[in-house]
């Protein structure tokens, strides 16, 4: 009999869609977990992660993360439907590379665009989803590296890393 220790629990992961963020999903959704994807514009990639989820339940949901107000809307929205939220993981990020030597190219709207996604918009995220008592945030907005996991510590309520996450 497989482990199961997050069943009857309710996951968010906004940006979850992505490569990393589908891969999390797919965790969560074989420790038991009923997962919510979350994508911002491509409902595709939003079905398509939720299709390879095992287990039922599970949810593509469009979400507007630059917007407080939708993201409040948001988490009262899985309240009434769930009655819960256990776990929130942002992954949600932004980058525009640019060539290391040429940071003129680096312009003022791409530094306001990375910071608006990959820290406003995760702080809006738990402050929405904090009033919910969730019980663990997790974030990640850069990507891997052999020298970096894919996760980071975003709140005190923040366990360690599972051990079914790779």
């Amino acid at each position: 009999m497989q482990q199961r220790p997050l069943e009857g629990q309710v996951m968010l992961a906004v940006g979850g869609a992505g490569g990393i963020g589908s891969a999390i999903c797919r965790a969560y959704a074989e420790a038991g977990a009923k997962v919510l994807v979350g994508y911002h514009s491509n409902a595709a990639s939003g079905e398509e992660a939720v299709a390879s989820l095992s287990g039922e339940g599970h949810e593509a949901l469009q979400i507007e993360a630059e917007d407080s107000a939708s993201l409040a809307t948001l988490a009262g929205d899985i309240e009434a439907r769930h009655g819960r939220l256990d776990v929130l993981i942002n992954l949600a990020g932004y980058t525009q590379f640019v060539p290391h030597d040429d940071l003129d190219a680096l312009t003022d709207e791409i530094i306001d665009t990375v910071f608006r996604v990959n820290w406003r918009c995760t702080f809006a995220t738990i402050r929405a989803c904090k009033a919910r008592r969730v019980t663990a945030a997790l974030s990640s907005t850069s990507r891997p590296s052999p020298a970096r996991r894919p996760w980071a510590r975003t709140s005190p309520i923040v366990p360690p890393r599972p051990p079914w996450i790779p």
